[in-house]
């Protein structure tokens, strides 16, 4: 049997009896504490012969903490977080650092399970954490803090990767511009899962692969990247595409 009470010494009413060796109290106020003790039965016949009562322990009904955080990069600049909704938030706010145990600050708050946060560096890690809160009147009532998760903002995968027949010896490679990108590098290989080497390195949208031998198969994937310093920085793969002369 659970007992529960709003104050350490106040008057202690039943709110549940179990078989189990735990108990969910729902239908509580947000922030309120609430004092809890619990004895033990045994049915001897028709009478519940009790034990004493337990010491009294106490807790807040707060917001959940945001579960299923994730972080990816979504452009060369930015990065996007993610979490899974928390019942009764009334929004989340997202911290970031540079290193994962060093300061968080307030990147945003946002009603959404999502939120991107621009105007980064390209390839530096940063770090996230996120906690739901509740406003009750005009008190934001916090969750925890999620687990963190990192990433590094990086070019976008080039999208609309297309190679178009144009002669008998000769294929056009297409592409759309990604924001922030230097250039992009086309790979190519004469099997899908064999070494694709490359072959032409671009400012361009567009390259077209000329002297190539007519009814054959050929491979092509691509990469955009940004140049920081000395270093580029690449995107992800395109899906890979086959095309015949």
């Amino acid at each position: 049997e659970i007992y529960r009470s709003t104050s350490s010494t106040g008057t202690y009413s039943k709110v549940g009896t179990t078989t189990s060796t735990s108990f969910m109290n729902s239908g509580l106020t947000t922030n309120q504490s609430y004092y809890y003790k619990m004895r033990a039965y045994r049915t001897v016949g028709s009478t519940k012969v009790y034990s004493n009562y337990s010491a009294i322990v106490t807790a807040k009904p707060i917001p959940a903490v945001p579960s299923s955080v994730k972080a990816a990069s979504s452009s060369y600049n930015s990065v996007r977080t993610s979490w899974t909704a928390v019942s009764g938030a009334s929004g989340y706010e997202v911290y970031r650092a540079t290193s994962s145990t060093g300061t968080y600050s307030l990147a945003g708050s946002t009603t959404s399970t999502s939120y991107t946060n621009t105007g980064l560096t390209t390839n530096k890690p940063y770090y996230y954490k996120i906690r739901a809160y509740r406003t009750v009147g005009s008190m934001k009532v916090y969750s925890n803090y999620s687990t963190v998760v990192t990433a590094k903002p990086v070019p976008t995968v080039p999208t609309n990767f297309k190679a178009t027949r144009i002669s008998s010896t000769s294929l056009k490679l297409t592409w759309v511009s990604v924001s922030g990108a230097s250039g992009y590098e086309l790979y190519r290989s004469t099997s899908f899962s064999g070494t694709y080497n490359l072959l032409k390195s671009t400012t361009s949208l567009y390259y077209t692969n000329s002297s190539l031998t007519t009814g054959k198969t050929y491979y092509y994937k691509l990469r955009a990247y940004r140049t920081v310093g000395t270093t580029k920085v690449y995107s992800g793969w395109t899906t890979i595409i086959s095309a015949k002369p």
